[in-house]
């Protein structure tokens, strides 16, 4: 496996916690999880589900991740997991509601709040992964986390450009 007692581990589109949870039993008490989760009712649920779990190496932050810091809009849909923000290449036909986020890169909030490195990064964005490893690059350059990134796309071809263009980004901080 990837996670090892001592690792950070950033999980990156938290959702409600599921991989917060797994992670931070992985990595023990001397590692740690930083989740960060622009859902509110999202980081409500990680620090429930964190408490309720006796677990006390997870962190939340309440923010998109983007490949810059700026505000954003989200888009919330009926389902759980799939809110994305406005600039997303997947952006649902209607979303359900809109809500106005806080979008960091995790250069930027790595050194203003002193957070320890990565040693492994899970993406799950809903189409944002790209702006998400931009926004670390100095991150990847410096660190070399594992990154595990999810991309979903209904169209193949689309699904393939997507993942071409991120591997090559990746490539380009080697």
């Amino acid at each position: 496996t990837y996670l090892h007692s001592g690792d950070v581990v950033y999980d990156v589109g938290a959702n409600f916690g599921f991989f917060s949870l797994i992670a931070a039993k992985r990595v023990g008490p001397a590692g740690c999880v930083y989740a960060f989760e622009p859902v509110s009712e999202n980081v409500l649920s990680i620090n429930t589900n964190s408490g309720l779990n006796l677990i006390t190496n997870i962190r939340t932050f309440e923010v998109a991740v983007g490949s810059k810091t700026r505000k954003g809009e989200m888009l919330l849909t009926e389902w759980d997991g799939g809110a994305t923000l406005s600039t997303s290449a997947n952006t649902p036909a209607v979303p359900l509601s809109r809500r106005k986020v806080c979008v960091v890169a995790l250069d930027d909030i790595i050194k203003e709040k002193n957070l320890s490195p990565p040693s492994f990064v899970k993406i799950d964005v809903e189409g944002s992964e790209l702006d998400v490893i931009q926004g670390m690059s100095k991150t990847i350059t410096n660190s070399r986390p594992v990154l595990l990134y999810e991309i979903d796309d209904q169209d193949k071809d689309s699904f393939d450009r997507r993942w071409q263009n991120i591997d090559r980004c990746i490539m380009d901080f080697k």
